[in-house]
């Protein structure tokens, strides 16, 4: 949940497009980034994919990622995902 006085200011914003995709629990928060370069969608990352801008669905609401659990994740995609970094 990115605000988007945020997410406006990101570098070659008028060119992100997001798709609303649903999810496998029905849950309607969940969106694609589309057609990013590979540097912009890195920087993306950076910027904007963790604490407080991280959530997850829960019985379809949205509960942000608490720093620890962030610090979790990240140690457990690291371990377990060729992507984790």
């Amino acid at each position: 949940m990115i605000p988007e006085e945020f997410i406006s200011n990101f570098r070659n914003f008028s060119e992100l497009k997001f798709l609303k995709i649903p999810s496998t629990t029905n849950d309607e928060c969940h969106y694609d980034l589309l057609e990013v370069s590979d540097e912009d969608g890195e920087q993306f990352s950076i910027d904007f994919c963790n604490t407080p801008y991280l959530h997850i669905c829960v019985n379809r609401n949205s509960k942000e990622i608490s720093e620890e659990m962030y610090k979790g994740l990240k140690a457990w995609a690291k371990e377990n995902c060729k992507m984790g970094k």
